[in-house]
């Protein structure tokens, strides 16, 4: 089943204004690519992860690892879609006025964004796996 933008219509339910650094859970939903199955796929009412799907779910478990301010609560990865729910228990305290910041050397693809752009190690192995257009 792909996704058919003619029937979801999906609108952002986040608050305007609303400051979603703030300590707190937040359920998360991340879908993949125009609703691919790209991450598994149902057998008799279970999930049997592939190879990126694992990847996914490596990653999500990493994720206090690079974010000591989160815990993570309960997650499925399906085979088009990750749920979670982050809990942001301190937030991070911003850098002072003026501050030079690290832009290199995190553990990720060693840009510093530890997993927002294409350098970072899990989208490289979740990339490597998916098979051809």
């Amino acid at each position: 089943m792909f996704y058919d933008p003619q029937r979801y219509h999906r609108r952002s339910v986040r608050l305007k204004g609303y400051d979603y650094s703030s300590p707190g859970a937040y359920y998360v939903t991340i879908c993949a690519a125009q609703r691919g199955l790209l991450f598994g796929r149902g057998v008799q009412g279970t999930i049997e992860l592939n190879e990126i799907g694992q990847v996914i779910h490596d990653v999500w478990l990493s994720l206090p690892h690079h974010y000591p301010h989160i815990t993570l609560d309960a997650f499925v990865v399906m085979p088009d879609h990750v749920h979670g729910t982050i809990v942001i228990v301190d937030a991070p305290a911003p850098p002072p006025h003026g501050a030079i910041h690290d832009v290199g050397g995190g553990d990720d693809g060693d840009d510093g964004n530890d997993g927002n752009d294409r350098n970072d190690v899990g989208t490289q192995r979740a990339a490597s796996l998916r098979p051809p257009h």
